[in-house]
């Protein structure tokens, strides 16, 4: 009758190696032996079998080892990604707060410096100045109120007509 697998848990844990892959070669020289001096043809197949199993579950465990690190370079690179679509928005949000800095600017300025021509007896030039204080708030605002054809529609109804 073939050994039974607990003579090979019975050693010592003094005897054991101290890494995984040293016990599992520590394991499978052992089991080796055992199938080299096998006295019969039932106990050598019990230990190829056994040294089989063994073989397959060290190839199974490297692919999910290898399985695994590919799953964390991908998950590295999607934090890569994200981090660059972040640093992308925040440069947008930046943009458009320069510009509506920049638009409210020009147009308190101009505001205030047609107002001071206009009173001052500049009546025309104030008023073109006004016009240019107007230009930057109005055309929110008309986009805003009188929802109409945008200029891509446009374009693409005179395409039909012509």
């Amino acid at each position: 009758m073939p050994e039974q697998p607990d003579d090979l848990a019975r050693s010592s844990p003094s005897d054991l190696p101290s890494s995984s892959e040293e016990y599992k070669d520590a394991l499978l020289i052992d089991i080796e032996s055992r199938l080299a001096n096998a006295k019969n043809s039932d106990e050598a197949v019990f230990w190829l079998r056994v040294r089989s199993e063994l073989i397959q579950q060290n190839v199974s465990l490297v692919q999910q080892r290898q399985e695994i690190i590919q799953q964390n370079e991908i998950v590295k690179n999607g934090e890569q990604r994200r981090n660059e679509i972040a640093k992308d928005g925040q440069q947008k949000r930046y943009i458009e707060k320069f510009k509506l800095f920049r638009r409210t600017g020009i147009s308190v300025s101009a505001l205030i410096l047609g107002t001071v021509a206009i009173s001052s007896g500049a009546i025309w030039p104030g008023l073109v100045i006004l016009g240019v204080a107007f230009y930057e708030v109005a055309p929110d605002y008309v986009k805003a109120r009188f929802p109409g054809k945008s200029k891509e529609e446009e374009t693409d109804e005179d395409k039909e007509d012509g």
